[in-house]
């Protein structure tokens, strides 16, 4: 909040000249030097990096709609907090032009301190989107063997470790923009599987709603639950 707060009182006089430079920041590779699709090609693969965990979150939801819910007002905070940090980048290329982490150098302008205090703070979010991924993969991996759970995601996040030595620079403009498509076609499977299977949805979520209510009124010893409801709530189960 104070970054951009900062970005707003010190805004440069003449916008077209920053733009110009901006213009001249090395893009993204593999995006064709376009705006636009460098966008979404980051959106995707932001998506597609939270996917595992995503999967895991909702589909612990009883309700499918709630799930939904939650996506939507995830998503809207997400791209509000993009449009922010984009702003902040732009208002300041002048002092971080060609950085290869541009936000932390903002904040490393403003005081070496708070420069340090965001490395870690940005080195911290890395561990844990890390750590996320491999819990993620070593619970697939090992779905019929629970048992070697433990070995497998040490094993997977000693691999992420060494691979880490590549450089960010070099892991970003080569991986991310391949991610991104992958993001780009999961995210249009999905939308395409959302529209043509949207009755099942709807059905299912129908379902879920229906055995929620007949459980909380099997546990509730004010409701009367009777050998009905317990064979609908069987069927429901089925």
């Amino acid at each position: 909040r104070r970054v951009l707060f900062r970005s707003i009182l010190n805004m440069p006089d003449n916008f077209s000249a920053i733009n110009e430079l901006a213009m001249q920041n090395a893009p993204a590779s593999g995006v064709g030097n376009n705006w636009l699709l460098s966008a979404l090609n980051y959106a995707a693969m932001c998506t597609i990096v939270a996917v595992s965990m995503i999967l895991v979150i909702a589909g612990s939801q009883l309700n499918p709609r709630e799930a939904g819910i939650g996506g939507l007002i995830g998503g809207i905070i997400f791209s509000t907090l993009q449009v922010i940090l984009a702003f902040i980048i732009f208002a300041n290329i002048e002092d971080v032009f060609g950085a290869d982490l541009p936000l932390l150098m903002v904040f490393d302008n403003m005081h070496p301190a708070v420069g340090v205090v965001v490395a870690l703070v940005i080195y911290l979010m890395i561990y844990n989107t890390a750590v996320g991924m491999f819990y993620a993969m070593g619970k697939r991996l090992t779905r019929k063997k629970p048992k070697l759970f433990y070995p497998v995601y040490a094993a997977a996040c000693v691999v992420g470790f060494i691979l880490s030595f590549v450089g960010f620079k070099q892991l970003v403009s080569s991986v991310y923009p391949i991610l991104g498509y992958l993001g780009l076609l999961m995210i249009a499977v999905m939308v395409i599987s959302w529209i043509t299977q949207r009755d099942k949805i709807t059905s299912e979520s129908d379902r879920r709603v229906r055995a929620r209510t007949l459980v909380k009124r099997r546990l509730d010893p004010r409701e009367r639950f009777t050998k009905k409801n317990q064979r609908e709530l069987r069927k429901l189960a089925a």
